[in-house]
């Protein structure tokens, strides 16, 4: 079964899940299965009382394009490489590079690990565990300083994506990583005319990452090492699409960074009332990436407003530290019960809680009063 997506006639709430390294699905959201008492009552309800539906995409960005575009193919039409970058702050930075003009190309390159079998190699993590910030600003000041040579420079958003500017378009198909985990991925490498430069480029990489004291330390305890850099997100064709249609405002949580791919899409929409956290484009010392965002932060959570008929999609992620009690009560207190309240009170239709799995919860106002709901756990829905 597959979710349909209407547009801004519904008054809906999204609430995407990036639950990260807690690894939650949405049956860890519903009450207790032993009968202990619920820390999030309201999103209990709402997922009880919710029709469950798979999206027919995964992944971070596949989720964020369909819900916000109503397109399963968004990430293909509107990649998630030069979008996030210009969604990351980017579009007051793309005359501020190290070389002092606009990058010709920006595709995503995120940190992967990759283990030999056989004559092959399969891709074992395409989202590094525990990969710190400042990890990921030491790693990405080592790499620029050896891609001088090859005019390009890498820059981050969030520890695990990265994004990687060139002076050559690669062109031809390209897969996310979250498509390839588990898979020997030697067959699905940039193939198209002016990649070759890329893989050369990538191998490179991988030579300097073989011994870098920071994979020796995660070695040491019994992390994946991060030893590549996936390459993808970008135009398949010098051809570029119209704006996207957005079907909902976006707003980011204000416990986690903001999600450059929502932001994009909302800039190339020219929808100025998306509001982000301001935020740095984050990448080494010396790759002159400036502050960006659009101005002004998220409102408070105590502040939210309710009763806003305007379509709002919300991406949350767990802060630093957060635990998965505290994440579930985040929910609880920021979003679900204020939503649950204007879902009672008909200034909204319906809740959507989806996960970057591709799994979601669909609450309309009338299914309140319905007779059934279901049991304290939820099914898998996967």
């Amino acid at each position: 079964m597959f979710m349909r997506l209407t547009g801004s006639a519904d008054c809906a709430r999204t609430l995407l899940i990036d639950s990260g390294g807690l690894g939650m699905q949405l049956a860890d959201f519903t009450a207790p299965a032993d009968g202990s008492a619920d820390a999030s009552p309201d999103l209990s309800r709402l997922l009880r009382r919710a029709r469950l539906s798979t999206l027919g995409v995964a992944g971070r960005e596949a989720v964020t394009g369909l819900l916000l575009t109503g397109r399963h193919d968004a990430i293909r039409v509107w990649p998630p490489g030069p979008v996030g970058f210009l969604g990351g702050g980017a579009q007051q930075g793309w005359d501020q590079t190290e070389r002092g003009r606009r990058p010709e190309v920006v595709i995503r390159a995120d940190p992967v690990s990759l283990s030999p079998s056989a004559d092959q190699l399969i891709l074992t993590s395409a989202r590094i565990p525990d990969l710190s910030a400042a990890d990921a600003d030491s790693l990405l000041a080592y790499l620029n300083d050896g891609l001088e040579t090859h005019a390009a420079s890498l820059h981050r958003r969030e520890p695990y994506n990265w994004y990687l500017t060139l002076a050559d378009a690669p062109t031809g198909r390209w897969w996310a990583p979250g498509e390839l985990e588990g898979q020997h991925v030697l067959e699905f490498m940039p193939s198209g005319p002016g990649c070759r430069s890329l893989n050369r480029l990538i191998t490179e990489v991988q030579m300097m990452l073989h011994e870098h004291p920071i994979n020796l330390r995660r070695s040491d305890a019994g992390l994946p090492p991060l030893n590549s850099l996936w390459p993808w997100g970008w135009y398949a064709d010098e051809q570029r699409p119209q704006p996207p249609v957005m079907l909902a405002r976006p707003q980011i949580d204000d416990g986690s960074d903001a999600d450059a791919y929502a932001a994009g899409l909302a800039i190339l929409a020219d929808q100025v009332e998306a509001r982000f956290k301001e935020d740095s484009f984050s990448g080494a010392a010396s790759s002159g990436a400036t502050q960006g965002g659009s101005s002004g932060a998220t409102e408070g959570a105590t502040d939210r407003p309710t009763g806003d008929t305007t379509p709002q999609f919300a991406l949350v992620s767990p802060a630093p530290g957060e635990n998965a009690a505290q994440f579930r009560g985040r929910l609880e207190r920021d979003w679900c019960s204020p939503w649950l309240r204007d879902l009672r009170q008909s200034r909204i239709r319906r809740v959507c809680i989806a996960t970057v799995a591709g799994d979601c919860a669909v609450v309309n106002r009338l299914d309140l009063f319905r007779f059934w709901r279901r049991g304290p756990r939820i099914a898998a829905t996967r």
